[in-house]
């Protein structure tokens, strides 16, 4: 693909970007919300929880790099780009089906530790079809930015994504399916449901107030169901109902900003061996982390970063097909 036909492809999708953003500078100065604030209850869940998704996380890393450096007879100590491309392949796989392992366990964990709802952890599908529609305006909104502080920045220093380094060496399908699955399922589910659902869910119920710091560490019979007191003209199980349809409902003012910085801190940290990568990187999470705040619920979130992942694929085949 030259430069001409580069230009033309990419020239709407600029124009519509500037569109959207001249809706939001003008929303912003009459003083309204680019995205409307849904109302949700203080997620249930606890630092434990945080830190137990890390550590299945982690392990599961850990013992799959085993069974890959056992299979290929690897040094323990040999890095990912010292490896022979079949054995980085296959480690990338691995690595990728642990982290699908570590999420699922992760999210069935907190959900039976803390009760949290699927709405607790973002998952609402009465909004289906609206979350589409705000995850491909925020894509529409956030991509052109993002690509040209990339673009700009690897002028100076390049990028070093071992996804990218593998298909450029060797572009078979078998490395193009591992590629595919890392960057288009694995990446999008497990990291919006850790920086964003988990992690800055937890921040905004830090920033609230009013949570004793023994309240980070275990959930209180009240988190999970408010007392018959509050209503007592219902029984029990129509308080649990009205518990799950109107709880503990926070405002956007409780929530704050600073959590979704620092899930955009670490979200970028997470990538900071791949060169400039983590600047870009950071901008998109903050916007993806207003999204959440917004909604609380993670679908926009997944689109976003699914369709960023699919053009950055699909830009780098076609690179790959000039070049050969």
């Amino acid at each position: 693909m030259d430069n001409t036909t580069l230009l033309v492809a990419v020239s709407p999708f600029v124009v519509a970007s500037l569109w959207g953003w001249a809706r939001v500078v003008r929303r912003a100065i009459g003083g309204q919300s680019p995205l409307p604030f849904t109302p949700s209850r203080t997620v249930p869940w606890t630092v434990l929880d945080v830190f137990f998704c890390i550590a299945i996380f982690i392990m599961l890393q850990m013992v799959g790099g085993a069974v890959v450096r056992g299979a290929f007879q690897l040094d323990p100590a040999i890095e990912l780009n010292q490896m022979s491309l079949p054995a980085r392949a296959v480690m990338m796989l691995v690595g990728s089906l642990a982290t699908m392992v570590a999420t699922l366990l992760s999210l069935l964990a907190v959900m039976w530790h803390s009760r949290a709802t699927l709405r607790d952890v973002g998952f609402d599908v009465r909004y289906l079809g609206q979350d589409l529609r705000i995850g491909l305006a925020a894509f529409i909104l956030f991509a052109p930015p993002v690509y040209a502080v990339q673009l700009l920045l690897v002028q100076w220093f390049p990028s070093q994504h071992p996804l990218v380094s593998l298909l450029k060496e060797n572009p078979n399908p078998f490395f193009l399916g591992v590629s595919a699955f890392t960057a288009l399922l694995v990446a999008p589910l497990s990291e919006e449901y850790f920086f964003r659902v988990l992690l800055q869910g937890w921040l905004h119920k830090v920033n609230k107030g009013g949570e004793a710091l023994s309240h980070w560490f275990y959930v209180s019979p009240e988190q999970i169901h408010p007392p018959e007191q509050n209503y007592p003209n219902s029984p029990v199980r129509e308080v649990i109902a009205l518990m799950d349809e109107h709880p503990r409902e926070t405002t956007v003012a409780e929530m704050g900003v600073w959590p979704i910085l620092a899930s955009a801190i670490l979200f970028s940290l997470l990538h900071a061996s791949h060169g400039p990568d983590p600047i870009a990187l950071f901008f998109l999470a903050v916007g993806l982390g207003y999204i959440f705040r917004q909604t609380h619920r993670v679908l926009p979130c997944i689109v976003v970063h699914f369709l960023l992942n699919l053009c950055s694929l699909a830009a780098l085949l076609f690179e790959i097909s000039a070049n050969r």
